[in-house]
Order: structure tokens, then C-alpha cells, then sequence
């Protein structure tokens, strides 16, 4: 599913928002979602099949309320089943906080379901 990609951040500049058009459908309803990779790391960034791998979206660091350093970013997406992976400081990871997708051979994906 081709993808656009539109950087949206509010007002109030503490959110951090992707918009993900959807291609196919324009006029799907969107959701919300927040993916979220608590991690040490200097830098993070997320790739998926919401926009066949292509872009790479730049996660936002902030503390957790207990003081950790986590990335994340809203996004804002049309219902279906995406598989993503992070990108964490230069090398591809898994996330423990989400579902892991059927292994494609050797490729195993974290999987993301948005519902309507």
C-alpha cells in the first residue's frame, strides 16, 4: 500500500505526529496510534509496510515518567495490519512491547494492527 507521509506536530510542540495517507483508499478513516521504543539510544527510527519500507521516520526522544529514555511517534493511519521494525542507532531491532508478525523466512517483523 503506497504511502504519503506528512510531518504534523502540535501547537503545543509536545506531540509529535506522522500522518500516513493512504493511496488506495483516501477517504479511510485514520487512526491514531503511538509506537513507542524505550531505549538508551542516541537516535531511532522506524520503517514498515505502511509505506513499503521506503521511509524512514525519525523518532522523537523524551524521558518516561520514571525518568527512562524512550523514542516514539504518533502516527495517524489508516486500519490494517503493518509489520515495522526500529532502527536503533544504526542497526534494525524488535520491540518486546509489540507482537511479532509471521516470519517471512528469516525476516521477522514486529506487527501493528489498527482497527476500525
Amino acid at each position: 500500500m503506497p504511502a504519503e507521509f506528512e510531518d504534523v506536530e502540535e501547537a503545543d510542540n509536545e506531540e509529535y505526529f506522522i500522518f500516513i495517507k493512504n493511496q488506495k483508499n483516501p477517504d479511510s478513516q485514520y487512526k491514531i496510534t503511538k509506537l513507542v521504543y524505550p531505549s538508551p539510544a542516541t537516535w531511532v527510527a522506524v520503517k514498515g509496510s505502511w509505506g513499503n519500507w521506503n521511509k524512514e521516520i525519525v523518532l522523537k526522544k523524551t524521558k518516561n515518567f520514571e525518568g527512562h529514555v524512550e523514542f516514539y511517534v504518533t502516527l495517524k493511519i489508516a486500519p490494517g495490519n503493518y509489520q515495522f521494525k526500529f532502527i536503533s542507532d544504526g542497526a534494525w531491532v524488535l520491540s518486546n512491547y509489540y507482537p511479532v508478525a509471521e516470519p517471512n523466512g528469516e525476516i521477522v517483523n514486529n506487527l501493528l494492527s489498527v482497527h476500525s
